[in-house]
């Protein structure tokens, strides 16, 4: 049985606003004491296309749409499902495959190697971790994967124990600054037999902040075409990237001392936010903030947080990863032994998101457990008084660390 659960948390006008932390945890279900072996970090500059990313966070969010404020990282749930493809083998490794790409090691490993920084207005860090279940024995070939490319620590112990759970959680919690504290509410079960987990943790100022003494009470229009209050920041010259077309209008703001930026995006005409999701592709989603240009506008965005706490089995079933989840079909021989069949019994994500007018701070976990232009010539006004959709993402390489809708600003 494989378990996989992520925590996103973006907060922004706390301190060092723009933090964001998340988390991945695959247990696979099947001596006594505690084996760590820490990995080392290993640095690259290599650039490993992103699209394959981007794709299955659309796909993901997707699924999703029917929830109020939605939010999710695909970054860490990829990882994390990486992590399990890997060790998967025959008609189950082509389903990872055909959602995650023929490439997800090498793009895990890319992401591992060039995304995670640390600089003074902007940080990012991203862990893995094996939990092993004394009964289990991993294949050494997948277990040099994940030490060596998942740069993953690993762990030893009885995983259906309190003693267990708290170890997993206290990790967890102290890669992610305590923004997820609690992953796991309940122990694993008794057939558990390995649990992997993604952590990953942000935080970042914006590049130009909002003043917080002209931030106030604004209309906000829901999708039923109600209006509701929302503490709305304001900034009348705010250098950032922007782009209109007839599909959609939105900015691209940066954080400070990186190339990590919050895309804001809203429909172009007056369709809801969701039905204009269906209308656009992946590649459009992410075209549209890697073609704005640079210039000053007349801003208006919603203070807001969100948390968003999601099942990701069905949803994933339906994208195509559905053998894995089959007690009798699924193979995940390349990952280790155990008497019995492993497969994955659930994948579970919870994100949180804080946008303020110092940044952005945000944090995400994953479990998976497994069982036996040219500029206008006038400075435009940009207001976000509707849903729209946002995300977080590295402007470099185009990975969408974090993506959501925000409907319910007083949510």
């Amino acid at each position: 049985m494989l378990v996989c659960a992520a925590v996103v948390t973006p907060f922004a006008g706390y301190g060092l606003s723009g933090q964001r932390a998340d988390e991945n945890l695959l247990s696979v279900q099947g001596g006594k004491g505690l084996l760590s072996v820490q990995a080392k970090e290993k640095k690259t500059d290599n650039k490993t296309d992103m699209k394959s990313v981007q794709t299955f966070g659309y796909q993901l969010m997707e699924q999703y749409l029917s929830q109020e404020n939605p939010v999710l990282s695909p970054v860490s749930a990829y990882v994390m499902l990486g992590m399990a493809g890997n060790g998967a083998k025959g008609a189950t490794k082509k389903e990872f495959e055909k959602v995650l790409g023929s490439d997800m090691l090498s793009v895990s490993e890319s992401i591992m190697n060039t995304l995670p920084q640390e600089k003074e207005g902007a940080q990012l860090a991203i862990a893995n971790s094996a939990w092993m279940d004394n009964l289990f024995t991993p294949q050494k070939k997948w277990l040099g994967t994940a030490k060596k490319q998942f740069q993953s620590d690993v762990f030893q112990t009885d995983l259906d124990t309190a003693a267990a759970k708290n170890k997993i959680n206290q990790w967890v919690s102290n890669r992610t600054s305590k923004l997820i504290p609690k992953l796991l509410e309940e122990k694993l079960d008794k057939n558990t037999r390995l649990a992997l987990v993604n952590a990953l943790y942000f935080h970042a100022d914006w590049k130009q902040q909002f003043a917080p003494e002209v931030t106030g009470e604004a209309d906000f229009k829901l999708d039923d075409g109600t209006i509701v209050k929302a503490d709305m920041m304001h900034a009348t010259m705010y250098g950032c990237g922007y782009f209109k077309n007839k599909k959609a209008e939105g900015v691209v703001l940066p954080y400070k001392d990186s190339s990590f930026a919050f895309a804001a995006i809203k429909p172009s005409g007056g369709e809801s936010i969701r039905d204009w999701y269906h209308s656009v592709s992946a590649a459009e989603l992410a075209a549209f903030a890697a073609d704005s240009k640079t210039q000053d506008v007349k801003l208006s965005l919603p203070k807001f947080e969100a948390r968003c706490r999601m099942k990701l089995n069905n949803s994933l079933k339906k994208i195509g990863i559905k053998k894995a989840f089959d007690a009798e079909k699924a193979d995940f021989s390349l990952i280790g032994k155990s008497k019995e069949n492993l497969y994955l019994s659930f994948v579970l994500q919870e994100a949180v998101i804080s946008v303020a007018e110092e940044g952005t701070e945000a944090a995400a976990a994953t479990m998976g457990a497994m069982s036996g232009s040219g500029m206008p010539m006038e400075m435009p006004s940009v207001d976000f008084d509707r849903s729209f959709l946002y995300m977080i993402v590295d402007m470099e390489s185009g990975a969408p660390l974090f993506l959501g809708i925000l409907d319910q600003p007083q949510a």
